[in-house]
């Protein structure tokens, strides 16, 4: 079930946009879905050239935002923007940062 759910989000995905540059960027996809984009395989260098592994926030269900692990002034960055979204924002995911393990997203401390 799980496999044909992701394949549909898949469909539904052909409108992905990455914004930004300097290592920060910010996912688009039409307003409904940003948040889901985690579930499919996108997740790498070539996509997201990063300084490090790849770390997310999902501050709302159609933002994702993007940086490195080692990239210490975007993930100033991006927790400013996830709390600002998180204390006025709508659709509220999570105030938490996530980070790319090869496999999966796991919370980053």
């Amino acid at each position: 079930m799980n496999e044909i759910a992701i394949e549909n989000l898949g469909e539904l995905a052909t409108e992905i946009k990455r914004q930004g540059e300097n290592g920060e960027y910010m996912l688009t996809m039409g307003g409904d879905f940003e948040s889901s984009l985690i579930l499919l395989d996108i997740w790498n260098n070539e996509n997201f050239p990063v300084d490090g592994e790849i770390i997310i926030g999902v501050p709302a269900r159609d933002i994702i935002l993007v940086t490195g692990s080692n990239d210490t002034e975007n993930i100033k960055e991006i927790k400013s923007k996830i709390k600002s979204i998180n204390e006025s924002g709508d659709h509220i995911v999570s105030d938490k940062l996530f980070i790319y393990d090869g496999v999966k997203f796991i919370m980053h401390k």
